[in-house]
């Protein structure tokens, strides 16, 4: 016997408490005021209290040890007090006794302890009568969420409540007199732990079967007493006759008759082992509920131990466990080169088919092992995971012959889960994540499947990715109007219903070409569509009625396969996820044409799908596989593999050991390997119609040299900083060019590193400037250091990365690390929230020292914004970021407010409304700040661990006014658009988040600054072909605080979205006479255009000066073309002209 002592359960109350306090409730309650004895799980009534660190470690203590029996001491009465304490739901009103199921051994042992006790036998103590000095908790008072209905329900432990004296903090001279009066009774009642029967269940062979329940006759309890890990019970049972069960799942139950004679002799209860033998496994053709399902997947597990792994990866709604089965040469962990496989089934409760047919493939495989030459080598090759139930709360209350119903599809919440996980082309979709959806989630995460199909029931076919549609017809900008309702058929024979456009994604942000796509056509396919197009076909072609016209009556499907859109578009489906953000290729299987069909009907389902369901798997090995390795023999994780011509919405990423899986059809690719620090590597593979190795794919492996810069994921100072630059500059002199602005405030350099593939050392006629600034508060690091692995990521990708080449050929990038050196010297890491460092020198916020147009106040400018604002003022540029920290989220302008608008603010805000102030270029601006947070991998949702706003997005007065910032100057003085992105929540987060800040932000740095190839270019010249500098270019129904106007090289941009545009613009810069008129260009944009597509026709492309003269006698020239929204570069100029004014007429 081992024996714990816990002498105070309350040690704040009692320091509290007072010597003589008989009646009192001074330290009774915890030091938040709870009472410890009300705060535990109660089994028959929902306690909502919150829980308490005490009553939580009690709890943890009672579930880690295999307590037999116990007693919990109090005062202010002299009384053994037994469960329930609480009031069983089954009570008559006027009854009082509640009783447990070992109702007459609970009243044993505290009749032990009154008996034994000097005087509590008497019941006679404090005005009270107890008879025989014991008494049932709920007979005295009903307590909720006691200790002793805790520990006896889920503790399987015989705990009572021993109340040992009237004053409940006695003087201390009356303890010797108590210690006498209990002495006895203590170990009287300690005694009393080996009344009763002990025991192991073992197994067949002797192994200990864990979790055996022990069940007596008579007695239900709440929770089954149950063995432990070594296979011991005990179980407490009053002499007398006893029927007792013992059963394990997988295993055949026992049932004995055991006599006890007498109370323990020689302190020890008799002893009672079991073995259990195992059952069979093979299943029956019959609907399994879900202690059914366990049974059997244990029943596997434990006979084909070193073949299958059984595992949850998490709980359902109502607590169910979501078990899968892990099968192949060692089962319990992934190999390097041996792909995973998954089957999913029953994701919706009702559809059982796919549930029974996972269990039969499940023994399909353990009895095939050995026996079956091409299935043993393939489980060899392969991790097979097999979850056949994702629902089985709906399937508990789905009922059979059911056949296109609802009864059950949705999980306990009412939430389809098929409807639940984030989608790729809609990044708006936000549901709420539910428990079985979050636990497919973070087993994909988890392990690098390769390949898997969701079996579903309500049609016969198979359905491949897209499930959704990208915004097309319906899109307008980012505002998405709601089309008409397309009245549809469910795929799995739910009601009809519409399906509406309401995404806020835009395609050119991912890459995918959907030029083709209508509103007509629904087809959806994916980069990888002529894969998934083949995997669908094995599975079809295996099954003898798929192919079949009108397989289900009212449907048919050419060739038994459709994309999923092309059937029906549905947001947040299983398949798209593990797609986009599982690198797993996986598809719907449509198997019935009913949901749950009779038992009768099973074993004829497995006949027509057992032998697509192996061919499917198989597939697992098609194509490419390998490494990423470092030219040191290190393995690189989160590297990116990229084969030409497919830019999956996600990147393939290497896992931690360097591996990547790459699904292929046949052909020759061109495969790249990449990753921030080294220099990346392409390589050419054919990938052949028949597999040279059986059941493994082609092995191409990657060796990467580091970039010579690359420092690691680490801080840098000012030192260490100014040497990565000059080191990425002498590495790359041919398109690099580093310069100082000035000097800060303590005389640090303002460094500025400028990439291009033209000419980095200056502006180029035609080639957009952008920058990207960080650091501006000192505190907030992390911009700077992603700029940095920014940078190196621009460099090394130069002339190996075909879309980076052609962005940096035509576009001169600014990168200014750190706007606030000074200020950074005197931050500190971890520092999330305070001012440490956000200043300057001069303890002056460089965001709000700017001028600023609408508010009139100045601080004496300093010289980190003068020589920005020189800066700003020297080059032409177009587009702008500012990094920032404390929120995750991309800011627009306006920053600040008139005085007339502040009173307005005020109002709105006090009424809890939004007050917006808005530029004239609003949708520019809306459209730029989404083009950030939908590449970023969560901003887009606007939930971080900061603060919510809706798309990632938000507009700067919206979020809270400030005056003098950077962004509205930018936008206002010097004619570019700039955004602020916050990066983080924390200013300063630890070194070890850095990488995964990098890479959180890598895709969306790059997709934002290509936006500076959106709207339009071109250049003013005068009549005789000479530039015109200071022209005004003016957008009609734009109206700029400042002009639009032209370089000394006549050149002007407008970044402006899809749509039909005004351009004015200027009068012969030297002809003033007030009859000038302007010229005028109308522009109208497609949807999307072709990179490098030659110019329309009326557009003077190229950078060529045109010929105005033929311009100068007739009306102002009309200009029709077409905006290249997503040609991204090179642009086609628009060269606008201007000429005398034409003769008055009447």
């Amino acid at each position: 016997m081992r024996i714990h002592l816990l002498p105070a359960l309350n040690p704040d109350g009692f320091e509290i408490s007072v010597v003589g306090d008989c009646d009192g409730v001074k330290g009774r309650y915890n030091k938040n005021g709870f009472d410890l004895n009300r705060n535990f799980p109660d089994p028959f009534e929902e306690n909502r209290v919150q829980r308490q660190p005490e009553a939580q470690a009690v709890m943890d203590w009672i579930q880690s040890e295999p307590f037999v029996l116990s007693a919990t001491f109090h005062g202010g009465a002299v009384v053994a007090n037994y469960p329930y304490d609480s009031r069983k739901p089954d009570m008559f009103p006027n009854a009082t006794y509640s009783m447990a199921p070992d109702d007459d051994i609970l009243r044993h042992i505290s009749t032990v302890y009154s008996a034994s006790h000097a005087n509590m036998f008497t019941g006679q103590h404090c005005g009270s009568t107890f008879p025989g000095g014991i008494t049932n908790g709920a007979e005295w008072y009903a307590v909720k969420g006691g200790l002793q209905d805790y520990n006896y329900a889920w503790g399987r432990c015989l705990d009572i409540t021993l109340e040992l004296t009237c004053c409940k903090y006695p003087q201390a001279d009356k303890l010797p007199q108590l210690w006498d009066e209990n002495k006895a009774a203590l170990l009287a009642f300690m005694r009393q732990i080996h009344l009763g029967i002990k025991g192991r269940v073992l197994d067949e062979n002797s192994n200990p079967i864990d979790n055996a329940q022990i069940q007596v006759e008579g007695r239900e309890n709440i929770v089954p007493f149950t063995s432990t890990q070594n296979g011991e019970y005990y179980r407490f049972l009053v002499p007398g006759n006893h029927r007792i069960k013992v059963s394990a799942i997988g295993y055949e139950p026992q049932v004995r008759n055991v006599l006890l004679q007498s109370i323990g002799e020689n302190y020890t209860a008799v002893v009672v082992d079991w073995t259990l033998k195992k059952k069979p496994c093979k299943p029956d053709f019959t609907h399994h509920n879900h202690t059914a399902l366990g049974e059997f997947l244990t029943c596997v597990s434990l006979k084909y131990p070193g073949l299958t792994h059984l595992y949850t990866v998490g709980k359902s709604t109502q607590g169910r466990d979501l078990w899968v089965m892990a099968i192949g040469r060692n089962s319990t962990e992934h190999e390097i080169g041996r792909p995973e496989f998954k089957y999913v089934g029953n994701i919706h409760g009702n559809e059982v088919v796919g549930r029974e047919l996972l269990i039969h493939l499940v023994f399909h495989l353990v009895a095939s092992y050995g026996n079956d030459p091409d299935l043993t080598l393939y489980l060899q090759r392969t991790r097979v995971h097999i979850m056949v139930s994702m629902n089985p709360d709906g399937n508990q209350i789905s009922e059979e012959g059911d056949e296109m119903g609802l009864k059950g599809r949705y999980n306990a919440n009412g939430v389809d889960l098929n409807r639940n996980f984030p989608d790729g082309l809609n990044k708006a979709h936000s549901p709420v994540i539910q428990n079985e959806t979050q636990a497919v989630m973070n087993w994909l995460q988890d392990n690098p499947f390769v390949l898997s199909g969701s079996l579903h029931g309500g049609a016969l076919v198979v359905n491949y990715p897209y499930d959704n549609l990208p915004a097309s017809e319906c899109q307008n900008e980012w505002n998405c109007k709601k089309q008409q309702d397309v009245i549809t058929t469910d795929r799995d024979g739910a009601h009809p219903a519409s399906e509406l456009c309401n995404t806020l994604f835009l395609p050119e942000f991912q890459d995918i070409p959907y030029e083709n796509l209508t509103a007509e056509e629904q087809y959806s396919g994916s980069p990888d569509d002529d894969i998934f197009r083949h995997i669908s076909l094995v599975y079809a072609r295996n099954h003898p009625k798929m192919q079949q016209p009108g397989a289900c009556p009212g449907s048919t499907f050419p060739d038994g396969i459709t994309n999923g859109a092309d059937w029906y578009t549905l947001e947040g489906g299983m398949q798209d996820y593990s797609y986009v953000w599982g690198q797993c290729l996986e598809v719907t299987l449509e198997l019935s044409c009913v949901k749950y069909p009779n038992t009768s009907d099973l074993e004829q389902y497995w006949r027509d799908n057992k032998q697509s369901l192996l061919e499917y798997m198989k597939l697992t090995h098609l194509g490419v596989k390998g490494r990423v390795m470092s030219s040191n023999g290190q393995p690189i994780s989160g590297a990116s593999v990229h084969v030409a011509g497919r830019t999956n919405l996600k990147a393939y990423n290497t896992s931690q050991e360097g591996e990547y899986f790459r699904l292929l059809v046949a052909g020759i690719y061109q495969i790249e390997a990449s990753a921030p620090g080294y220099f990346p590597v392409s390589n050419t593979v054919t990938i052949e119609n028949t597999a040279r190795d059986p059941y493994s794919a082609q092995t191409l492996d990657f060796i990467l040299t580091p970039s010579t810069c690359f420092d690691g994921y680490i801080y840098h100072n000012f030192s260490a900083l100014q040497r990565f630059l000059e080191c990425i500059h002498l590495n790359y002199p041919g398109i690099t060019h580093l310069y100082s602005i000035g000097p800060s405030a303590q005389g640090k350099d303002l460094w500025v590193l400028a990439i291009s593939g033209k000419d980095s050392s200056q502006h180029t006629v035609g080639i957009p400037e952008v920058k990207y600034i960080g650091n501006m508060h000192g505190n907030e690091a992390v911009g700077r250091e992603i700029l940095l692995h920014f940078i190196l990521h621009l460099v090394t990708s130069y002339g190996k990365n075909p879309e980076l080449t052609l962005f940096m050929d035509n576009t001169r990038i600014h990168v200014l690390p750190s706007m606030n050196p000074d200020g950074f010297e005197m931050s500190s890491e971890g520092d999330c929230d305070g001012p440490a460092g956000r200043y300057n020198a001069n303890g002056l916020d460089l965001n709000r020292n700017f001028p600023d147009a609408f508010d009139e106040r100045e601080d004496e400018r300093q010289s980190e914004t003068r020589h920005v604002m020189k800066w700003v003022a020297s080059i032409p540029f177009v587009l702008s970021a500012n990094m920032h920290g404390g929120a995750v989220v991309a800011v627009y302008p306006y920053d600040s407010l008139t005085k007339e608008m502040t009173a307005e603010y005020n109002s709105s805000t006090a009424n809890g409304e939004p007050y917006h102030h808005l530029t004239p270029d609003a949708d520019v601006f809306n459209h730029l700040a989404l083009a950030y947070s939908l590449n970023h991998p969560f901003m887009y949702t606007g939930q971080s661990e900061c603060e919510y706003f809706q798309n990632g997005i938000v507009n700067g007065v919206e979020w809270y006014p400030l005056h003098g910032s950077m962004q509205d100057y930018n936008y206002i003085w010097a004619q570019c658009m700039e955004i602020t992105v916050e990066l983080t929540c924390c200013h300063y987060p630890p070194t070890n988040e850095l990488q995964q800040h990098w890479l959180d932000n890598r895709k969306p740095l790059v997709q934002y600054l290509m936006q500076v190839h959106i709207g339009i270019k071109g250049r003013v010249f005068d009549t005789n072909g000479n530039p015109i500098r200071g022209a005004s270019v003016h957008v009609k129904g734009r109206d700029n605080f400042l002009p639009y106007n032209t370089t000394a090289d006549g050149e002007y941009y407008r970044l402006l979205l899809t749509g039909r545009y005004t351009i004015l613009g200027p009068p012969d810069q030297h002809h003033f006479d007030d009859g000038a008129r302007p010229s005028t260009s109308s522009v109208e944009g497609p949807a999307r255009a072709p990179l490098r597509q030659a110019p329309p026709e009326h557009l003077f492309g190229g950078g060529a000066r045109p010929n105005c003269s033929s311009l100068v006698a007739g009306p102002p020239e009309q200009l029709f073309g077409r905006l290249l929204e997503d040609s991204r570069w090179p642009l086609t100029n628009l060269s606008l002209c201007t000429f005398p004014p034409l003769p008055l007429t009447k």
